[in-house]
């Protein structure tokens, strides 16, 4: 059931009241108006019934609900009470006419859907009535709760908190996260680590830095990824904002003062696959001012020459003067001297320092294979039991090697593990190394041949937002060869879809990838037809900028198959039309302008396109706009340049700026600095000019991220920040 505005109830009652001027009609007449006006602080009552006494004639009624969901609720309990029997309602909202002015008022918010209740003719049918929707109130009132919200299950919540990720919503994954926080679904090392991963998508690295947490974190047994995000953050905030423009010299000084305390720390061999250039920095300054670290620092840092830019020259004059001084009295897992117990030991020893898949697999496959007077002679140790207790609790057993045996064990009841080592895998196996054909095809047949049924099924689902983010961290992405993934992914999302459980912030993501890299003909119109699959027979208006933002991107990108784009234009048009009067002014701005590009033609009444009108939320959005300066940083030139269009149309005093610089730039230096608002289309950005606007715009000024790269998500974007402040 959908949570009921009161306010918003209670503000249309004072103004029907005084368009009606109720106050000027008799006491049995304002008896009957505050009678029925009572629904509106009910909260049990879906909407609020209104009545316009009209002297010397009967009183017509008015049933208003404030969204689809509210007006489903409503309608049926209209009919019961008050149906054609006895009224002139027959279940569809009414045609309101503007020239009569309480119509007119109910008409000024498009949000509203409303009944009109006329009274059959004669005295009984209006006393009839009158009674019946008093009797209504008087149920709903008296009517025990039968119904109660079903509570998500945890894992449904972390999905919704990736797709959210996925889709740069901010607001939507902390509310996910102050549920988990409130209903104590998840624990607080594991709600900190959550937190981390928010603000690391959203680059806000100080947050990081700043948590209260962060020194202990640094302590603290985490994953490799939290372990990956923390150096970036140090990097980012104590290092990247003055490399390249301080000396070598006064660089090292700001490590020693405000990194390596932390750093050393963190910085753990191997390096983790795809690690950032800056993480990679950071390994290479152990290397050169820890001595115990020098050797091994620098033979894994040798893969990555060409990443480390000076300090290859200073690792060089290091590797002259230093000798390995680490490693050699440690002892191998295959060497024959060593007894199974104390390899075993120094396979948990490893395990609880990095914490990654293959250590983890190590110890305990090394435990495993120890007899039982060995193993109980190991587990004596608390420390020693204490770990293998604890990867067994993480991880239910040994974890799989590879994304293949992960897809395979889903179906295994006991494999309780699966998200826990599907966090881990997406950073330690990375798509990256995802190359050979023959390995993506696999994958590919791996995902398709995940059962339809519990548990698999529902793993898979919970498992989805983090495997579209994977995917999407391709530096190549969208990568053509990765097809095949990209298809079986979006297949799971649109079976999801069917089951009521879409996450279409994922679902975008690929369908933006597979219409950027092109499919055949006939798979061109399944995928289009598969954007409509998952919005359903009736689109709500909160999808109504996810397919406008599917539209322009199938617009963008050249069509295999023309004709299957226009039909999917017309079916998106003739999706859109009734929601009309219910629309966002965003969405309403949109329409209009992707309308008069798109050439749209009305059909049965005023279509989609029509300019939109000056409703009172569209006057707000333009007074929270006034005078402002927006940044819009977009690869797509043609996007932001409409987008800065309509934003000039709603009001000529906004003053838009515009960059599509790759690197970073003075002009784009200097945009960041000054606008009101920077908004950065992340779907046609180069990770090089935004890090490089988070780097230079001030931490007082917002900065939001547009999920599209099309002009309707720089639009939503815009909306969602400032009608939020209203």
């Amino acid at each position: 059931m959908t949570q009921k505005d009161l306010a918003a109830f209670a503000n249309l009652i004072t103004g029907f009241r005084e368009v009606a001027a109720i106050a000027a009609l008799s006491p049995e007449t304002r008896e009957e108006f505050e009678t029925l006006a009572q629904s509106a602080s009910m909260s049990a009552f879906p909407g609020v019934l209104l009545t316009w006494p009209r002297p010397g004639k009967c009183s017509i009624y008015y049933a208003v609900a404030t969204d689809a969901a509210q007006w489903r609720r409503l309608r049926p309990l209209l009919m019961a009470f008050a149906g054609a029997t006895v009224t002139s309602f027959d279940g569809l909202p009414a045609k309101l006419l503007p020239r009569i002015p309480v119509e007119r008022y109910l008409l000024s918010d498009s949000r509203y859907i409303t009944a009109r209740i006329v009274p059959g003719e004669g005295r009984k049918h209006r006393e009839t009535t009158r009674r019946a929707l008093e009797r209504l109130l008087t149920t709903i009132e008296r009517a025990p709760a039968i119904t109660s919200v079903i509570p998500r299950a945890t894992s449904s919540l972390l999905a919704s908190f990736g797709d959210c990720l996925n889709g740069n919503d901010r607001t939507g994954a902390e509310q996910i996260l102050d549920i988990c926080s409130s209903e104590l679904r998840v624990d607080a090392l594991n709600l900190t680590f959550l937190r981390i991963r928010l603000l690391s998508h959203f680059s806000d690295w100080c947050g990081i830095v700043e948590l209260p947490e962060f020194a202990s974190l640094c302590h603290t047994r985490k994953p490799p990824t939290v372990t990956a995000i923390l150096l970036e953050a140090l990097w980012q905030v104590y290092l990247a904002p003055f490399y390249g423009i301080e000396s070598f010299d006064e660089l090292q000084a700001r490590w020693v003062a405000d990194v390596r305390s932390f750093a050393s720390l963190l910085l753990r061999l191997p390096i983790q696959p795809d690690s950032s250039p800056g993480v990679l920095r950071l390994f290479a300054w152990q290397a050169i001012t820890d001595s115990a670290d020098s050797s091994e620092f620098r033979t894994a840092l040798e893969p990555y020459r060409g990443l480390l830019g000076e300090f290859e020259s200073k690792l060089e004059i290091v590797a002259e003067v230093q000798e390995p001084t680490i490693g050699s009295d440690v002892p191998p897992f295959g060497a024959a001297e060593v007894d199974p117990v104390s390899q075993a030991q120094y396979a948990l020893a490893v395990a609880e320092d990095l914490n990654s898949l293959a250590t983890i697999s190590e110890a305990l496959t090394r435990v495993a294979q120890l007899s039982d007077q060995d193993r109980k002679a190991l587990l004596r140790s608390e420390l020693f039991k204490s770990t293998w207790q604890t990867v067994q609790m993480e991880l239910g057993s040994a974890p799989p090697t590879d994304w293949e045996a992960w897809l395979s064990r889903l179906p295994d009841p006991s494999f309780t593990g699966a998200l826990s080592v599907l966090e881990r895998a997406a950073t330690e196996w990375p798509v990256s190394a995802v190359t050979d054909a023959v390995d993506i095809e696999r994958l590919a047949t791996a995902l398709l041949s995940v059962p339809d049924s519990p548990p698999a099924d529902e793993r898979l689902a919970d498992a989805l937002p983090l495997l579209v983010s994977w995917v999407a961290r391709d530096t190549d992405f969208p990568r053509p060869s990765m097809v095949p993934v990209y298809e079986a992914l979006l297949f799971h999302l649109v079976l999801g879809a069917r089951r009521g459980s879409a996450v279409f912030d994922s679902a975008a993501i690929l369908i933006r990838a597979l219409l950027a890299v092109g499919v055949a003909p006939s798979r061109y119109t399944t995928l289009l037809d598969d954007c409509l699959a998952l919005t359903g027979e009736g689109v709500g208006v909160r999808n109504v900028y996810w397919l406008l933002d599917i539209l322009e991107e199938a617009f963008l990108n050249q069509a295999p198959s023309p004709q299957a784009r226009e039909n999917f234009s017309v079916s998106v048009q003739s999706r859109l039309a009734p929601l009309r009067h219910r629309l966002t002014p965003g969405q309403k701005i949109s329409l209009h302008a992707l309308g008069s590009v798109l050439e749209w033609t009305p059909t049965d009444g005023e279509h989609p396109g029509a300019p939109p009108d000056a409703s009172e939320k569209m006057q707000s959005l333009a007074a929270a706009l006034h005078s402002r300066t927006i940044g819009i940083y977009s690869l797509t030139e043609s996007a932001a340049r409409q987008a800065a269009q309509v934003l000039k149309q709603l009001d000529s005093s906004i003053k838009v700026l515009l960059s599509h610089d790759a690197v970073g730039t003075p002009t784009l230096k200097t945009m960041a600095l000054g606008v009101d608002l920077m908004i950065v289309a992340t779907a046609s950005a180069k990770h090089a000019a935004t890090g490089f606007i988070q780097q230079v715009r001030p931490r007082e000024k917002p900065t939001r991220f547009a999920a599209g790269r099309g002009f309707s998500s720089i639009i939503r974007t815009i909306e969602e920040y400032y009608l939020a402040s209203v």
